[in-house]
């Protein structure tokens, strides 16, 4: 999960309790005696960090929306009970108390369990002393105050502890966060200097890259996009966020996964395209960004075994059409409101037909078919819908405000997934 510390947390150089001064440190590096304070289940609210010499000291930075760094807590509340008087796993987070302790609260009494994880609150000292972009951000202080690693937190298992605390080498992988904000991967030799970059094209696959959230990113200058980057996302995924952005803004249309057709036959190659895991970053020059996401599909294709394209098709729909009087359809007026199928009696208020078409079409678990508005009507109109909501019941009631749905076929922009040609 991304989390922007601020550029001075990334540059700071901070005092310690003995006025000496101390740069962010790395792995190899000797800890500073520092005192933290605002601690919660510990029996006291400040500690020395030499009050832990002689155990192995996790810090596990995290946040309370990040729901991969709240997942980690039970593994971790074992693990601390498994080695006591070995390690000390230490949460970090840099909200205060009254916003910490009434979450962890709420969490135990949500999910039926007491974690008791010793935290600290409203921390800023600790992550000057260790910069990062995402959490979770764990970071292992061996029993000397030695920084031995830093790493995520699918490295913290007993073997790896049961390793560093004999001295031994464990097989932890090294976290080391990348930034979103500019071309993925690309060293600061050329993003911080005067060099105009052409063209950037990465395409990496293999297992979640630890340093980095799973996100995607766009960049514009005015109304034009000139690049994009997924971190730890599916192809599948990838191609998905592309079609809402290629409907959205370039065609002026609705997307849902009904114009989305991925046609790989092979189970095993299906499989490898909607779970595995890539990371992609894909620059132009601003002055030639135009169709920029029918590029960057492209580009997928290019570089991958599968063939992406958008093309157009004739599908079969189901027509929104008007059939009678429109006495009942036309809005009484009012707020816009709209909560189709979201209860069992659900109302659209003063909205579009558009909106009504969209509505329906975005309810795939009733309607198989993409919905088509061909009504001509121009109103805002007020529908009202009750369950079941199934096709026929669907059918019937919008009969009442002189509506059909009646199937046909239309011509369709479709995004297509192939293999490609051996």
């Amino acid at each position: 999960m991304n989390r922007l510390l601020g550029l001075m947390a990334l540059l700071c150089i901070y005092m310690n309790g003995f006025g000496q001064q101390v740069q962010p440190l790395s792995v190899g590096d000797t800890v500073p005696d520092a005192t933290l304070n605002h601690l919660i289940n510990y029996r006291t609210s400040s500690v020395k960090i030499s009050d832990f010499k002689g155990k192995l000291l996790v810090l596990d930075f995290w946040d309370t929306w990040c729901t991969a760094c709240i997942n980690t807590f039970p593994h971790n509340h074992e693990l601390q009970q498994q080695f006591e008087g070995k390690i000390q796993i230490l949460n970090v987070g840099f909200q205060p108390e009254n916003k910490i302790k009434p979450f962890l609260t709420s969490l135990e009494q949500r999910r039926g369990a007491s974690y008791t994880i010793t935290t600290v609150t409203g921390d800023t000292l600790l992550q000057q002393m260790f910069p990062h972009n995402y959490v979770p951000h764990l970071v292992w202080i061996g029993p000397d105050g030695v920084v031995k690693a830093i790493t995520a937190p699918e490295s913290l298992t007993a073997a790896n502890i049961n390793k560093v605390l004999n001295g031994q080498a464990a097989d932890i992988r090294q976290k080391q966060d990348v930034h979103i904000s500019q071309p993925l991967f690309l060293p600061s030799a050329i993003t911080d200097s005067p060099f105009n970059m052409v063209h950037y094209s990465l395409l990496v696959k293999g297992d979640k890259y630890d340093g980095a959230g799973t996100s995607q990113r766009y960049f514009k200058e005015g109304n034009s996009v000139y690049g994009c980057n997924y971190t730890n996302r599916s192809l599948d995924n990838i191609c998905m966020m592309l079609g809402y952005r290629v409907w959205g803004e370039q065609l002026g249309q609705h997307f849902n996964k009904k114009r989305y057709k991925i046609e790989i036959s092979d189970s095993e190659t299906l499989s490898q395209f909607k779970k595995q895991t890539w990371q992609f970053s894909f620059f132009l020059p601003k002055n030639e960004s135009d169709s920029f996401y029918y590029k960057a599909l492209e580009e997928i294709g290019r570089y991958t075994g599968y063939t992406v394209k958008v093309v157009e098709r004739m599908v079969r729909c189901l027509l929104l059409t008007k059939t009678g009087s429109t006495d009942k359809l036309a809005t009484q007026g009012g707020k816009p409101a709209n909560n189709l199928f979201k209860t069992d009696n659900s109302r659209l208020i003063n909205q579009t037909m558009s909106v009504l078409a969209t509505s329906l079409d975005d309810a795939t678990d009733i309607f198989d078919l993409p919905i088509v508005e061909e009504t001509g009507y121009n109103g805002n109109v007020d529908i009202a819908l009750h369950a079941p909501y199934t096709l026929a019941s669907i059918q019937k009631q919008l009969q009442n405000y002189g509506l059909a749905l009646v199937n046909a076929q239309r011509p369709m922009a479709i995004l297509t997934v192939n293999l490609k040609d051996k």
